[in-house]
């Protein structure tokens, strides 16, 4: 005796999802993506700790200058300036400085020999 195979759901009958949305994580933007070419790598970057209302981009003063991608080792980089008026916590920048400085290895990224 075989068993028989579950029977499909019809379109139909499937039920709504019934589940609230989630409000405490609401989406802030959508973008409508048109792909043409389906062999191109796609990347998408996200930035979880940033506040919108202070994006990386040409009216805050700090859009992105350049992105490399290393294919081998996955390494993904971007060149973005820092301005010290917006988003940027000077005597954290020093404390990190020092702690580079006495640490005498050096940053990370392509200065750093990465």
């Amino acid at each position: 005796m075989t068993p028989e195979p579950a029977p499909n759901p019809s379109p139909a009958s499937a039920a709504p999802d019934p589940s609230p949305p989630d409000t405490d994580d609401p989406v802030i933007s959508s973008y409508n993506i048109h792909l043409t070419n389906s062999d191109i790598p796609r990347l998408v970057l996200q930035f979880l700790d940033r506040d919108p209302n202070n994006a990386y981009d040409e009216a805050h003063g700090q859009k992105p200058s350049s992105l490399r991608l290393k294919p081998h080792s996955g390494v993904l980089e971007v060149d973005v300036p820092i301005t010290t008026r917006v988003n940027y916590d000077i005597p954290k920048g020093l404390r990190y400085g020092d702690a580079l400085r006495r640490s005498r290895v050096g940053g990370g990224g392509t200065s750093g020999g990465f």
